[in-house]
């Protein structure tokens, strides 16, 4: 972080209270005390066959990949609710810029499923829907301008993916159409674009990042 100007705050993101840690940072060293992007990208895997799966590892994943996403847009002001169920969510403070971009990082496996991750699968495809759902309601009740969109990458070369088998590896890149696995900065390419003004008639939509794969087609 330091590199690129930034500032590093290494956080829990299922520990109470961690939105507002969240919410000093930005009124610190935010523009203004807002945001212009917010991306979602902590994530967590816990595979196993949904018989052999605890219910610990169930829910540690829901609660990093779906819960924290959740919690930090309400802290943030931006838990819309739809006007039938009593208008907006009751916060006072919004701190989404006009024109500001929350991106989401799901995957081609929350829209296909995969063996083994009814846990993760389950949450991707959640965060696909929840940019759907939210879309109009951010356009118009939210920051003028301000758009919502997911990501779902194939199989991307990583630290978590290099803790798959062998042989999941292997089918994962050959199922790209370059037989090979994407790499970081191929999804960071599409997260770029989502913050950009260039990016503004988008809005509720899941963009696959996945070499052709055909998984979900």
């Amino acid at each position: 972080m330091d590199r690129v100007g930034g500032v590093g705050l290494p956080l829990d993101l299922t520990v109470e209270g961690v939105e507002e840690r969240l919410k000093e940072l930005v009124r610190k060293e935010g523009n203004g005390g807002k945001i212009d992007c917010l991306v979602h990208n902590a994530g967590l895997a816990k595979d196993k066959t949904l018989r052999r799966m605890t219910p610990e590892q169930f829910h540690q994943v829901v609660k990093v990949n779906l819960e924290a996403v959740l919690n930090i847009n309400k802290a943030f002001g931006l838990a819309y609710q739809d006007e039938q169920e009593g208008g907006a969510n009751g916060q006072d403070e919004e701190f989404l810029n006009p024109g500001g971009r929350i991106v989401l990082l799901s995957s081609i496996n929350g829209i296909a499923g995969a063996f083994g991750q009814t846990n993760y699968s389950f949450t991707k495809a959640a965060l696909s829907s929840y940019a759907q759902s939210l879309a109009p309601i951010l356009a118009s009740r939210g920051p003028s301008g301000s758009t919502i969109n997911a990501i779902a990458p194939g199989f991307i070369e990583t630290d978590m993916t290099q803790s798959i088998p062998a042989l999941g590896k292997f089918l994962g890149r050959r199922a790209n159409a370059f037989s090979q696995g994407g790499l970081a900065d191929d999804v960071a390419a599409v997260v770029a674009f989502l913050c950009c003004d260039g990016s503004g008639g988008m809005s509720g939509q899941t963009l696959r990042v996945c070499g052709l794969n055909a998984v979900g087609k």
